[in-house]
This record gives structure tokens, sequence and C-alpha cells, in this order.
């Protein structure tokens, strides 16, 4: 009797540890809960003032009458229960709120030295969406490339760095760019950089994550069967594509704004910042990274 008493309590701890430990993995998961995973939870009520930064992809086009992701993202952002107001020295497209920052054919170096010559990073947004890349990648009609193609990554590592210091505090979000039927590889090589750019700046504390777009656009490609044998290979271009083959129309682009909500879904609650009044002059640090 004794000993089977003994065996009870044995039992009885056991039970008791384990309910114990699983309350205490319990609490820890609640915790990471909340501190990962925006979820547009308490920082809902925190404005965003977000910068579309980019060129020809971030300004739209005319299948699109010029809007791009904007008003589709932005809608999501409102449906979340979101306060949004995008910024830019450019508007462009007939929704509510169409101010962005997309400069059309500009390469990399060009864009960085744009938001200097605007200021516009001075207005100190809390979210930067950054597409940039595309340009750089073109053959231009089989011209040599203006800057070497394998030293692209490098040239966003550089303006990542401007806009990082300008803005410290803000949340940007570095696109895998989207694909194209020009020159699909390049941008392959081109995207595959862009995770180690931003793994280097999450290591050094700043709020940076990569959006990946990379699944938009490129080709199609279909096998049609006759009695289970391919007839012909079937190759087009990506309804996310416009005629050109280049820039997204109003498919692609509702892709890409669902690729930003996301991205941003994903985010700690504690990434997004209150709003910063504007500045008036950028520092000079600054300053030489942006005009460097």
């Amino acid at each position: 009797m004794e000993q089977r008493i003994k065996s009870w309590r044995q039992v009885g701890f056991i039970a008791f540890t384990a309910v114990f430990f699983l309350i205490i993995l319990s609490m820890i998961s609640m915790s990471r809960g909340t501190s990962s995973g925006l979820g547009f939870g308490h920082s809902s009520k925190i404005p965003l003032r977000i910068l579309p930064l980019g060129d020809s992809t971030t300004r739209g086009g005319p299948d699109d009458r010029f809007n791009a992701y904007r008003p589709a993202l932005r809608n999501m952002l409102i449906g979340s229960g979101q306060s949004i107001h995008y910024i830019g020295s450019l508007k462009h497209g007939d929704s509510l709120d169409n101010d962005h920052e997309g400069h059309a054919g500009l390469l990399i170096k060009e864009i960085r030295r744009a938001i200097a010559d605007d200021d516009i990073l001075l207005q100190h947004p809390n979210v930067i969406l950054l597409h940039v890349g595309t340009n750089d990648m073109n053959t231009y009609f089989g011209q040599p490339p203006v800057d070497p193609f394998e030293e692209a990554p490098q040239r966003l590592n550089t303006l990542v760095e401007a806009v990082l210091c300008e803005c410290p505090d803000a949340v940007l979000l570095v696109a895998k760019i989207i694909d194209n039927t020009q020159f699909p590889q390049l941008v392959q090589t081109y995207n595959s950089g862009v995770e180690i750019i931003v793994a280097h700046w999450q290591a050094q504390g700043y709020k940076v994550r990569v959006a990946d777009h990379s699944a938009i656009g490129g080709w199609d490609i279909s096998f049609p069967y006759r009695d289970d044998e391919p007839i012909l290979t079937c190759i087009s271009y990506s309804t996310d594509l416009s005629g050109d083959g280049l820039h997204p129309q109003n498919v692609g682009y509702e892709k890409m704004a669902r690729v930003w909500f996301d991205t941003m879904q994903d985010l700690p609650t504690d990434w997004i910042q209150p709003l910063r009044d504007a500045s008036l002059m950028s520092t000079p640090e600054c300053r030489a990274k942006l005009l460097s």
C-alpha cells in the first residue's frame, strides 16, 4: 500500500510538472505573438506615412492609368484599420492619394541622386517601399549596360545605406523585383543579392525586410496534351505584365500590393514608429551618402 501511494504521488508530481511547463510554454507563445506579426494590432493607431520609392514600376503606366500598386495597397491598409498617406515629389494617377517617388527610366544611382535633389527623405516616412533595379538590368536594345550588371547589388546597398542614414527609424521594405521577359536571368541574379543586403542591415539593428515580388511577371509556359503526349509548348507573357513584357498591368499590380501588404502584416509590432516632423536639412554625413 505504501509503495502504491508513493507511485501515485510520483504520477501526480509528473502530471503537475507537465501542466506547469505547458502553461509556461503557452505564456511564452502568447508573448511572442504580441512582439512579432504586425496584424495591425496596437500599431494600427499609428498613422502610416509611406514613401513608394523606385522607377516606372512604382510610378505606373497607361495600362493602370499611372496608379501602379498604390490604390490597391491603400485599400488593403484602410480595410485593415490603418490610417495611411503616401508621400513623394511626384504625382501620377487618378486615385485619391497619388503622391509617389517613382522615377521612370532611372538607374539605382540616379534614383539616389533624385531623392537627394528633392529632399523627400526629410519628410521622414515611417514606411518605405523600395523597388529598384529593373533599369540596371536592361540591355538597352543590345547596347552595353550603363553600369555593370554584376555590380547592381552594390549600388542597391549604397542606396539603402543612404536611405537608412536619413531615416534610421523607418521600416524599409526592399523588393526582390518582379520578373520580366527581356532579361529574366539578370533579374534572378540581382534578386539573390537582395537578401544578403537586407540581412546585413538587419544585423546592424535596422528595420529592414525583403518583400518578395519575384514570382510576379516573367513567362507563362504551358504544355497542352493530346493522348497523354505534349503537342506544343506554349510560351507567352505572364498576364501580370503589359504588352512590353516588362511593366506590370493591373493584375500584376494587384499582386504587388498584396506582397507589400502581407510583408507589413508580418512585421514586429514595435517596428512602426510615430510620425516625426519634417527636417529642414540633411546632415552632412547623410547628404554625402546620397550624393556619393
